[in-house]
């Protein structure tokens, strides 16, 4: 089940649909469904994916080549010896069989990189000298590691600056998408919100606790029809702060106007 991303979906279509060659970096933190918008977009588009991984050159090569024999219909390129990415990058070319763009997404692109530091330039020369002539390449560079995709991707100092005809930062879902999900874990107790003051942990403590359904998390306010409301027990004084949350204060003795700062904390950042 695949839902949201119809922004990113449409400036990918726009990408593949356009007059041009196009190059697309997706970048973002773990777990917020870079590849599964990548696989959405290439189960109705011709294309080659391949990801890198933590492994010496000549075997991404290798394995490169595979992908590309499968996604061109060629057999003899997972046979082809290749010296480098930019014979393997001219080989996937000029076999492409067609119609439409050839799309080409090369996703964990940092692991891919490390093992071979070149390929940034590689991939700026052919953009320059090759794919922008020709009009029928789609590049996508996904990665992970957000600071190494903004430095040796989109930073200015960086080969492929300048290149990109478009870019994708991608955030976790918003509440109502991720509403749409509920059916997937069948129909247990709804999610439980919380409204928060100046403080979450007295908010917490003065709040309601309410369990809702999809249909709440999707635009229904608490109290509306169907959500059930229950007391939040009274903590003790001297419980520890929710787990959920991260308790931030400046490094000075204690004053008036001290403030402390609360944050949801998030294990994916």
């Amino acid at each position: 089940m695949f839902v949201g991303r119809e922004r990113e979906l449409a400036l990918l279509q726009q990408a593949a649909d356009g007059a041009k060659s196009a190059f697309v970096p997706i970048y973002g933190r773990r777990r917020v469904g870079k590849t599964e918008l990548i696989r959405r977009f290439l189960a109705e588009h011709s294309g080659l994916y391949f990801v890198g991984k933590a492994a010496p050159a000549g075997l991404q090569l290798r394995d490169f080549m595979r992908a590309a024999a499968r996604a061109t219909g060629e057999p003899l390129l997972a046979e082809l010896a290749v010296d480098g990415w930019e014979r393997a990058l001219d080989a996937v070319t000029d076999r492409w069989p067609g119609p439409g763009k050839l799309i080409i997404a090369l996703d964990e692109f940092q692991w891919t990189a490390q093992a071979s530091p070149e390929l940034p330039s590689v991939l700026q020369a052919l953009c320059d000298q090759r794919w922008k002539p020709s009009r029928k390449v789609l590049l996508i560079l996904c990665g992970s590691y957000v600071g190494f995709m903004e430095r040796e991707v989109l930073g200015n100092k960086s080969p492929l600056f300048g290149r990109r005809t478009g870019q994708i930062q991608m955030s976790p879902l918003g509440y109502r998408d991720a509403a749409e999900l509920r059916p997937l874990v069948g129909r247990g107790p709804g999610a439980r919100l919380f409204r928060f003051g100046r403080s979450p942990r007295r908010s917490l403590d003065r709040s309601r606790r309410v369990q809702v359904g999809p249909s709440a998390l999707a635009g229904a306010g608490p109290g509306r029809a169907g959500a059930q409301t229950h007391a939040v027990p009274e903590p003790q004084k001297r419980d520890p702060e929710p787990a959920a949350f991260v308790r931030r204060e400046p490094a000075r003795a204690r004053a008036p106007e001290h403030v402390t700062l609360h944050s949801l904390d998030d294990p994916y950042q």
